[in-house]
């Protein structure tokens, strides 16, 4: 089953927790990050949830669950060691139209909770489908190793620099194309300085209009064979010439902003200055 990915917003909402073991507290770190208003309902808890509650202030329920703890509550997580009492909580907020994750058990509730990777205002969430628990924890590593060492201060330099860039720049293309490039040469494991980069690459960058020539694209039969640098162009357009047929078999290499337009329509449109244009053409 596929799942619809989503980030919530928590902060002050009514959050319950059932179960105070070792899984009930790895659920308890997330939603104080998030701002949650967390109640925790066990007769006993690991030492580790017993920190949280004492650094956080968290309101601690010494008791066993019952039904009327729902009322008022935005979410519930099951995590309990009783298998039975997970699925009748998940039952009842379902009756009640609460959000409900039933930890260890992907089939039962109404979402599931990913592997995070958390940097800053970086996240990534990696899932599965509760399939595959290790596959999914080895490619969070992986992904981790390869993410810039300051990705917090890259990410802070672009969020206080955006709105210059947005009265430098009138166009959206330009704009993006700028970002691009900066973001570009800002991965690069060298370049670790990111304010006197932008500065740099501010000042090559300039908004002079410049003619817009479509760029080809030669689909092979086989999407596979698509070279990486295509695919990295694809992904970058603003505008791709396409027939309807080739436009289902490329959407995944597209942004949804792109903008798509028939080989007949073309000439009747101006694509704004500095758009990056591709055309698709079946091999």
């Amino acid at each position: 089953m596929l799942y619809y990915p989503a980030y919530l917003t928590l902060k002050d909402r009514n959050v319950l927790v059932v179960g105070g073991g070792a899984v009930g507290c790895r659920r308890l770190s997330p939603l104080i990050e998030a701002g949650a208003k967390v109640t925790l309902v066990a007769p006993q808890l690991v030492d580790e949830a017993t920190m949280l509650v004492e650094k956080h202030d968290l309101k601690w329920l010494c008791r066993s669950y019952s039904a009327e703890l729902l009322a008022e509550q935005w979410l519930v997580i099951a995590a309990t060691n009783s298998a039975e009492l997970n699925t009748a909580i998940a039952q009842q907020a379902e009756a009640d139209g609460i959000f409900c994750n039933v930890a260890n058990d992907a089939n039962t509730g109404s979402f599931i909770c990913p592997s995070l990777i958390n940097d800053g205002q970086c996240q990534i969430a990696i899932a599965t489908g509760g399939a595959a628990p290790v596959l999914t924890r080895l490619l969070k590593f992986r992904i981790r190793a390869i993410l810039p060492r300051h990705l917090k201060q890259l990410i802070a330099v672009s969020a206080a620099k955006r709105a210059d860039i947005k009265r430098t720049f009138s166009t959206v293309s330009h704009r993006r194309r700028f970002w691009e490039g900066f973001f570009s040469k800002a991965l690069n494991p060298d370049n670790t300085d990111y304010a006197k980069l932008y500065q740099q690459h501010l000042s090559e960058v300039t908004e002079q209009a410049s003619a817009v020539v479509p760029l080809t694209c030669v689909l092979p039969d086989d999407l596979d064979d698509l070279s990486f640098g295509m695919v990295k162009k694809l992904h970058q357009a603003d505008l791709v010439i396409v027939s309807e047929k080739d436009e289902r078999r490329i959407e995944t290499f597209i942004r949804q902003d792109c903008r798509r337009v028939r080989p007949e329509a073309y000439a009747q449109i101006t694509p704004e200055p500095h758009a990056s244009v591709i055309a698709i053409v079946t091999n």
